[in-house]
C-alpha cells in the first residue's frame, strides 16, 4: 500500500483557490489505470474520509458514467483526480530523456512496471492531481448550454480531463500543454451543429451530406499534441538546424512574449525564407518552455515521417488550394476558432510560401480572413499576433530557389528530398537569428479600420501591420550589406579596402538610423573585418576572389547575382525610402528652371511609391511624407525642398552624403518591370495573354536586354520579379484584351507603349545615380 503522508509521499496538487470541500457526498472521478493507480487513489480517499467533516461520503469512480450514477440524487460534487507521471527534473527543468521516450506509451504514460517502480522509489516523478470539483447540477447546466449531444457522462469526462490538464501544467510547465479530444469537443458543441445547418441551407445541400463532408475534412486536418512526439520533434528540429547554424535571439524579447502568452492566445506569424524556419522556431520555443503551437503547414510536406509525426505535435496539414471549397473553409475557420477560444497558440507563414527573392513577400490573406472570422464566431477579442523575423547568414537552398526563379522546375518533396536536405545542413552557414516584432492586438487594429462592417479593408490593414512589424524586426546583417555593396559596382572586382570604403557610408547610414543589427556591423569598419565577411561568403560561392595578382580582389561569384541579391534583399526595406528620395531629387533637377521643382519632386516620390507598391510595404501617405523628409535631412540637414535645383546641385548633395542607394536598391526591380513592359508591347492587344507563356518570354527578353546593356541588373532576370511586374501591369489594366473593340485595342496598345516609356525613364534615372556614384569612386581612386 502507498502511504501518502509518509516520507516518500509526493505532494497532492489541488486547485489554488481552496481544497475540495468534502462535506457531503463527493465522487472522486479517476482519470487513470486501476491496475497501476488504485493504491494511490484509495490511499488518498481513505485519508480524505478520515479528515472530512462528519457525515461526509467520499466515493471513488473509475469512469465518468460510474461517477454520474453515483452522484445522481444527492447532487454530489465530482472531483477529478489523476496520478501524473512526470519527466525527470534537472536544474529545476523537467523534460523527458531519450531513454524515457523509448519506454513511454501514449500520452507520456510509462508502462505499468515503470509506474510501480516510481511509486516505490521515485516520489519526485509522480504527483496526485486533484482538479477543481463541481456539483453534478452545474455540469448538467453547462452541458445543456455548450453541447449538442453525446450525453452527460461524455461531457463530464471531457471537463474532468481539461481540469486535470490545467492542474498538471502547474507541475510540468507549459512545455507539455496539449489539447485533448479536440474533434469530439468541437463536433459535440451546439455551435458546430447550428453552423453546419446554416451552411447546408446556403449551399442548398442536405445537412447530413454537408456534415459527412465536414467531418472528413476535420479528420484530414486535425492533429494531436503528444509530449513524447513533441520531444522527438524538438530533437529532430535541433538536429536539422544546429549542425549548420548557431541560434541567436534576445532573451528579453522571449520573456516579453512569454508574459504576453500568460494573458492572451498568441498567433506567431514568421517570415519564411527556408524550410528550416519551422524547425528553428519550434526548437527555440520548446527550449524556452513555451506551450506548443498549432502550426498550419502545406500538405505537400506531409510525407513520411514528417506527416505522421507532425500530426502528433500540432501540425495542421492543409490543402494548398481550397478557395472555392466552402465546406473546407468553414471547417478550417471553426477549427481555428476552437483553438483560440481554448487559448492554444497558432502559427503559420503570413507569406504563404518561401520567399525566393530574400525580401518579405506580400501576405496571403486567406488564413488571416479565417482567423478574423474565427475570432468573431468564438467571441475571442484578446488574440495577439506575434510577428517573427527569421534571418540566416547564408542558406544552402538559395541556389536551388534562384534556379527556379530562372525557369527550373521545382523538385517535389518526399523522403528522399528530406534526406538530401538534412545532409546539406551538415555544412556550416553561420548564424540564424530569430527576432520578435512588436505584437499586434488583432481586434484593436480591426476596429480602427472599421471592422466588422469593413471586413476586407480591416483584414488587409491587419496583414499590412503584421508585415511592417516583421520588417522592422529584421536586422541589417553584414552579409546583406556586403552583397548590397558589391551588386552596385558594375561587376568590378574590388580590393577588401575598396569594399570597406563602399560599405562605410552604408554602415554609417544604418548606425545613424539605429537599425536593428547595426551594432554587429562594426565588424565592417576595418579591412580585416571586411575580409572575414568576404571569406564567409566565398565558402559557398556567393563571392569569388582573384588572388594571383599583387593583392586579392573580390566580386559577386559568376552567375550568382540572384544568390547575392537574396541576401541583399533581406535588408533593402531599410533603404527603399532613401532610394526614392534620390530619384525624386534627380527628377526635380531635370525640370526646367522656373518650374515648381518641389511639387515635381513630391509627385515623383508618390509616383514611385505607387510603382513599387507590390514589392514593398509603404506607410500611409501622410506618414510616408514625413519619412521622406527624414531621408532628406540625412542627405543634407539644412536642405529644404524649395528654390531652384540643378542636376549638379543634386549630384553634389548625394555625393557629399556618401550613401548612394537607388542603383543598388531599385535597379533590379525597375529593370524587371521594364522587361515586362517591353514584352507586353510586343503582344497583339486583341489577343488574350497566358501568364506562363509571358514569363517564359520575359526570361528570354530579359537576357537579351542584359546582353545589350539596356538593363544593368543581372538579378532582374527572375520570374519572381516578372510576376510582380505583371501584377503592376494588371493593376493598370494592361493585361486583359478579351472582348475589346478595335478602339479599345488601340487604346490598350497606346497605354502599353506609355508603360514602356515610363519604365525606360525610371531606369535612365537609376543610371544617373549610378553614374554619380561611379564618378565619386573614380575621384577617390585618382586621389
Amino acid at each position: 500500500m502507498v502511504v501518502l503522508d509518509g516520507q516518500r509521499a509526493p505532494a497532492v496538487v489541488a486547485p489554488r483557490d481552496d481544497a475540495p470541500p468534502f462535506d457531503g457526498r463527493t465522487v472522486v472521478l479517476v482519470d487513470g489505470d486501476p491496475s497501476a493507480d488504485r493504491d494511490v487513489v484509495e490511499a488518498f480517499a481513505a485519508r480524505t474520509r478520515a479528515s472530512a467533516a462528519a457525515g461526509a461520503d467520499v466515493r471513488v469512480a473509475w469512469s465518468a458514467a460510474e461517477a454520474v450514477r453515483t452522484a445522481e440524487g444527492a447532487d454530489a460534487l465530482i472531483a477529478p483526480v489523476r496520478v501524473a507521471w512526470l519527466p525527470p527534473g534537472r536544474d529545476g527543468d523537467r523534460r523527458w530523456r531519450l531513454r524515457d521516450l523509448l519506454r513511454l506509451r501514449h500520452r507520456a504514460r510509462p508502462s505499468r512496471r515503470a509506474r510501480q517502480r516510481m511509486l516505490a522509489s521515485a516520489p519526485d516523478r509522480w504527483r496526485l492531481l486533484v482538479g477543481k470539483p463541481a456539483p453534478l447540477s452545474e455540469l448538467e447546466r453547462r452541458m445543456r448550454e455548450e453541447s449538442a449531444g453525446g450525453g452527460l457522462p461524455a461531457f463530464v469526462d471531457r471537463q474532468a480531463r481539461l481540469a486535470l490538464d490545467r492542474c498538471e501544467r502547474s507541475v510540468t510547465g507549459s512545455r507539455y500543454k496539449v489539447p485533448r479530444d479536440v474533434e469530439d469537443e468541437l463536433v459535440g458543441g451546439r455551435a458546430f451543429e447550428d453552423g453546419l445547418r446554416d451552411l447546408a441551407d446556403r449551399l442548398g445541400r442536405s445537412p447530413d451530406e454537408v456534415r459527412g463532408e465536414a467531418l472528413e475534412y476535420l479528420e484530414e486536418m486535425s492533429s494531436t499534441q503528444s509530449p513524447v512526439a513533441r520531444e522527438l520533434w524538438a530533437r529532430l528540429a535541433r538536429f536539422l538546424y544546429s549542425r549548420a547554424y548557431d541560434l541567436s535571439f534576445s532573451a528579453a524579447a522571449v520573456e516579453r512574449i512569454r508574459a504576453l502568452g500568460r494573458e492572451h492566445p498568441l498567433v506567431f506569424l514568421p517570415s519564411h525564407k527556408s524550410n528550416l524556419d519551422g524547425f528553428v522556431l519550434a526548437s527555440l520555443l520548446y527550449e524556452q518552455g513555451f506551450p506548443p503551437n498549432h502550426t498550419l503547414g502545406g500538405i505537400n510536406m506531409a510525407f513520411w515521417p514528417l506527416g505522421p509525426l507532425g500530426r502528433r505535435v500540432g501540425v495542421i496539414w492543409i490543402r494548398r488550394v481550397f478557395r472555392d471549397n466552402q465546406v473546407y473553409r468553414w471547417v478550417l475557420s471553426r477549427y481555428l476558432g476552437y483553438l483560440v477560444s481554448k487559448r492554444f497558440n497558432l502559427e503559420w507563414y503570413v507569406e504563404g510560401g518561401r520567399s525566393r527573392t530574400g525580401k518579405l513577400l506580400p501576405p496571403r490573406m486567406g488564413l488571416l480572413r479565417y482567423l478574423v472570422d474565427a475570432i468573431e464566431e468564438a467571441g475571442v477579442d484578446d488574440v495577439q499576433v506575434v510577428p517573427v523575423s527569421i534571418t540566416y547568414d547564408q542558406l544552402a537552398e538559395v541556389a536551388e530557389m534562384t534556379r527556379e526563379s530562372r525557369g527550373a522546375v521545382k523538385q517535389p518533396e518526399g523522403f528522399g528530398w528530406l534526406v538530401r536536405y538534412a545532409w546539406r545542413q551538415s555544412q556550416r552557414f553561420g548564424r540564424v537569428r530569430v527576432d520578435f516584432g512588436e505584437p499586434v492586438a488583432v481586434t484593436d487594429v480591426l476596429r480602427r479600420h472599421g471592422w466588422p462592417a469593413e471586413r476586407r479593408l480591416s483584414t488587409s490593414k491587419l496583414a499590412f501591420e503584421v508585415c511592417t512589424r516583421i520588417n522592422h524586426a529584421t536586422p541589417a546583417t553584414r552579409n546583406g550589406l556586403v552583397t548590397l555593396a558589391l551588386l552596385g559596382v558594375d561587376g568590378r572586382f574590388l580590393t577588401a579596402r575598396e569594399i570597406r570604403d563602399v560599405l562605410d557610408p552604408l554602415r554609417r547610414y544604418a548606425e545613424a538610423r539605429e537599425l536593428p543589427g547595426s551594432v554587429d556591423l562594426s565588424e565592417l569598419e576595418t579591412v580585416e573585418g571586411t575580409r572575414r565577411t568576404l571569406a564567409a561568403l566565398m565558402e559557398h560561392g556567393v563571392v569569388q576572389c582573384f588572388d594571383r595578382g599583387t593583392q586579392p580582389v573580390y566580386a559577386i561569384g559568376r552567375d550568382n547575382e540572384l544568390v547575392a541579391a537574396f541576401y541583399r534583399n533581406s535588408v533593402i526595406h531599410w533603404f527603399v525610402n532613401r532610394s526614392i528620395a534620390e530619384l525624386a531629387l534627380v527628377r526635380a533637377a531635370e525640370e526646367q528652371r522656373g518650374t515648381a521643382q518641389i511639387d515635381v519632386a513630391w509627385a515623383e516620390a508618390f509616383r514611385l511609391r505607387d510603382v513599387l507598391k507590390f514589392e514593398f510595404f509603404f506607410s500611409e501617405r501622410e506618414r510616408f511624407e514625413g519619412e521622406m523628409r527624414e531621408e532628406l535631412a540625412l542627405i543634407d540637414p539644412s536642405w529644404q525642398w524649395g528654390g531652384e535645383l540643378t542636376l549638379g546641385d543634386v549630384g553634389r548633395a548625394l555625393a557629399g552624403s556618401g550613401a548612394l542607394m537607388a542603383h543598388r536598391i531599385l535597379a533590379s526591380f525597375l529593370d524587371a518591370y521594364l522587361v515586362v513592359a517591353e514584352c507586353l508591347a510586343t503582344h497583339d492587344p486583341t489577343e488574350p495573354l497566358e501568364q506562363s507563356q509571358v514569363l517564359t518570354e520575359c526570361l528570354a527578353l530579359g537576357e537579351q536586354l542584359r546582353l545589350q546593356h539596356r538593363i544593368s541588373a543581372g538579378e532582374a532576370v527572375s520570374t519572381e520579379l516578372f510576376k510582380t511586374g505583371l501584377k503592376l501591369a494588371g493593376d493598370r489594366g494592361l493585361l486583359d484584351a478579351r472582348g475589346r473593340s478595335p478602339r479599345d485595342a488601340e487604346d490598350l496598345a497606346a497605354r502599353r507603349s506609355a508603360f514602356v516609356h515610363e519604365l525606360r525613364d525610371l531606369v535612365r534615372r537609376i543610371r544617373v545615380v549610378a553614374q554619380i556614384d561611379r564618378d565619386q569612386r573614380l575621384a577617390k581612386d585618382a586621389d
